[in-house]
């Protein structure tokens, strides 16, 4: 809640400033003090909140988003807060990003004598009696909220959804914009309208404020979340930095480091590349985002083979597999310390608060321009402009950075919006269910709480036909009647079943994380179990990892430290710390590689000069097996689409085909028989008018991760979801068109290129 100097300012410019001060007289003291310079973002969106308006605030981070619309919202209904009556509810995605707030916004609340709550798994704490003015909560305890508690939520006035760019395009942020409108609806309700003060009482609509660091395509975000109609004040600013490309290869000393396998040579190579880079710019405080959590723990081991390191044993790792209480541990490690080096994944992409970073490191390319931007604006927030490097390993991975240091200020919009999850619905009935005083539930109530953009797609015979899915017959493994859905005895009206109480009793139903299971729900895209991993003696969690075996007596690396797994059982391993020691780094549960937008891969060819509609394609001897790489740059989800129709048309098995948003793998031997050139030649348009088989669309539902709900679907709802996302993808007849015509095979560079966009493949596990 720093501020700047409001001296040497124009005149203008200082009469918005009073102005401002003028809207926010009772609480600009609480926010700002006495000398501030508000953000441009306050200044032109504080009127906008003020006047209950919807608005999209838009802008990098540590840019004043938080003040811009808590400060308006406290000043509108703060006679409502002061009395303990709740107005206010942010929603974040992450608990660490819920943690982080809380801690940020409590003090100038307080300040304004209103008490702030947060509410979240870690944090049960309850609404009742809490009188509090201000809640901080998760999505998935926003849906417990209005669950268990919906009488304590019915005062609310405003909804503010942080940093939304995190769950949008997924089916968190599908579930997200159904439980907006669920809130909508519980403050209008004929009870609240009885009750003095709440909106449906003052005949006022619900405010919905949206926050991203990212755009995006600003109407579907307020189509989808802000009831299709709000302001969008989007302060787009010119990035400055300095970024530095550097082949960590040439840290690599093959004879020094000849005993280290080849993990640990490469991580300690792109380790020495990242305190060389400080080094020789005297910079104390580096963070480094990773390819994966695997990549985090091996350079962190590999400190110890450094020979000058500057930051001692200040080397933290940060991921989802570390505990919360350790991750919050290494937030504070990294503000309070001078010198400090935290290796992260996209955990610490969002706002959460870690001071001063004099320097963002990059050890692969990320999968697109927004996760760019989002994270070379953790650097430079003290001082300007941001020091970055860019660590690659080929000529492919160079040209990565070269293509998104050329975007970084271009005023083309890259991001997409995939289409919405149907297997949400599913989890919205049951949650709806739950919320219900007499636990009952059709298919109408459902359609009346969807968005008005999503009531234009669904149909009322399709949530009756959602309803009915869940009522349908089920066994449990004895053999009993084990329903999610009870049918009622008016016909229409579903109670709750045996499956629904005991899931809502364990806080299972208020998800739709992939990999996150639920108990009596099959879904390939389940997570295999974590083992979780716990100091001896004290029992304080330290993180997880996959649940195969670990060895008593074996070392492990996890969070950035050294363990010997001193005991093991019951889905726990007790361990205990070791000095200067190398631990080997444990096996994580597999996690999906982010996706590349077909729009971006699209600019990426055009950047890269390839020529127009051909496909190019060499092979590769990799081990015992041959591989054919072809060319095609439309995108993740096009390349899933292209493989699974391959399989279907018994061209290649999915499973012997690979792809990214740029390149397809195939394995040789996937193909009946081989001419002299290259075995795509025998695809037609039989590709594409081949049906997807049942098998397939469960494959694709897991691959796209339309969450865990997507096992209960009826194949018709999973086969129209599914074509959505096809359409989405713009996989069709035209852009199949490359792959008829005469196909190009290559030498030299391009084959080059096209070998080392290949490879990331062949290593993924």
């Amino acid at each position: 809640m720093n501020g700047r100097d409001l001296s040497n300012i124009s005149e203008s410019a200082a009469a918005e400033v009073l102005r401002m001060k003028s809207v926010l007289k009772r609480v600009w003291p609480a926010f700002f003090g006495g000398f501030y310079k508000p953000r441009d973002i306050q200044l032109k969106s504080c009127g906008l909140i003020y006047r209950g308006g919807n608005v999209l605030l838009a802008s990098g981070t540590a840019s004043g988003k938080t003040e811009a619309y808590l400060a308006p919202l406290t000043e509108r209904w703060a006679d409502y807060m002061q009395k303990g009556r709740l107005c206010i509810l942010i929603v974040c995605p992450t608990r660490a990003l819920a943690n982080d707030l809380f801690k940020r916004i409590a003090e100038p609340l307080k300040r304004c004598r209103i008490k702030t709550l947060l509410r979240t798994g870690d944090h049960a704490n309850s609404l009742r009696s809490s009188g509090a003015g201000a809640a901080v909560t998760t999505l998935e305890s926003f849906d417990s909220l209005l669950c268990r508690c919906p009488e304590e939520l019915v005062t609310l006035k405003a909804l503010v959804l942080e940093e939304l760019h995190v769950c949008e395009g997924t089916p968190r942020g599908d579930q997200l914009a159904v439980l907006s409108e669920r809130l909508d609806a519980l403050v209008h309700c004929e009870k609240a309208k009885r009750m003095e003060g709440t909106l449906g009482a003052l005949n006022l609509p619900l405010q919905r404020l949206a926050v991203s660091a990212t755009p995006g395509q600003p109407q579907v975000i307020v189509n989808k979340y802000l009831a299709g109609r709000a302001a969008v004040v989007n302060i787009s600013r010119h990035i400055d930095f300095e970024a530095e490309t550097v082949d960590y290869s040439r840290e690599i000393d093959e004879n020094a480091e000849a005993l280290l396998d080849e993990q640990v040579r490469t991580a300690l190579s792109k380790l020495r590349s990242c305190v060389n880079f400080c080094l020789k710019r005297k910079l104390m405080k580096m963070l480094v985002f990773v390819r994966s959590r695997a990549e985090a723990e091996a350079m962190a081991a590999a400190k110890i083979y450094l020979g000058v390191n500057p930051f001692g044993e200040n080397i933290y790792t940060h991921h989802s597999s570390v505990s919360t209480v350790l991750r919050e541990e290494r937030e504070k490690l990294f503000a309070a310390n001078q010198y400090c080096l935290c290796l992260a994944t996209s955990t610490l992409e969002v706002g959460i608060d870690i001071g001063s970073v004099e320097a963002v490191a990059f050890t692969s390319p990320p999968a697109d321009l927004d996760s760019f931007l989002q994270r070379i604006g953790r650097s430079g927030r003290r001082t300007e402009p941001a020091s970055v490097l860019c660590l690659y390993a080929d000529e492919f991975e160079r040209k990565c950075y070269e293509h998104l240091l050329a975007r970084v200020n271009s005023p083309h919009v890259f991001s997409e919006h995939p289409p919405f999850a149907r297997s949400v619905l599913l989890q919205q009935l049951l949650s709806l269910t739950c919320q219900s005083p007499s636990h009952t539930v059709n298919g109408a109530v459902l359609r009346e709480r969807l968005p008005e953009f999503l009531k234009e797609r669904v149909t009322a015979e399709e949530c009756a036909e959602l309803a009915e899915a869940l009522a349908a017959g089920d066994k449990d493994e004895r053999g009993n009647s084990d329903l999610w859905l009870q049918p009622g005895k008016s016909g229409n009206k579903y109670l709750m079943g045996g499956r629904l109480q005991e899931a809502f009793l364990r806080g299972e139903i208020h998800h739709n994380i992939s990999g996150v299971s639920i108990r009596g729900l099959k879904s390939g895209s389940f997570k295999e179990a974590c083992l979780e991993v716990v100091e001896a003696g004290s029992l304080r969690s330290l993180g997880s990892v996959s649940g195969r075996s670990l060895t008593v007596g074996s070392h492990i690396s996890l969070g950035g430290r050294a363990y010997r797994v001193a005991a093991c059982g019951g889905g726990r391993a007790e361990v205990l710390p070791l000095q200067d020691k190398e631990g080997e780094i444990p096996v994580f549960s597999v996690q999906k590689a982010p996706d590349s937008g077909r729009l971006w891969a699209e600019d990426f060819a055009a950047f890269l000069e390839l020529p127009p509609r051909k496909v190019l394609w060499t092979y590769l001897q990799y081990g015992e097996n041959r591989y054919y790489i072809y060319s095609h740059f439309k995108g993740s989800v096009w390349a899933l689409f292209f493989r699974a129709y391959l399989d279907c048309s018994g061209t290649a098995a999915f499973s012997l085909t690979r792809s990214s948003g740029f390149v397809l793998l195939v394995k040789a031997d996937s193909f009946d028989s081989l001419d002299s050139h290259h075995p795509l030649e025998l695809l037609d348009s039989y590709v594409k008018r081949c049906s997807l088989s049942g098998s397939m669309l469960e494959r694709l539902a897991s691959e796209l991760e339309l969450g865990p709900w997507s096992a209960l679907l009826s194949r018709r709802q999973l086969s129209a979801n599914i074509a959505e996302f096809e359409k989405y993808a713009g996989y069709n007849e035209e852009s199949l068109q490359p792959f008829y015509e005469p196909m190009e095979s290559v030498s030299g560079l391009w084959r080059e290129l096209l070998i080392q966009a290949a490879l990331p493949l062949l290593k993924r596990k």
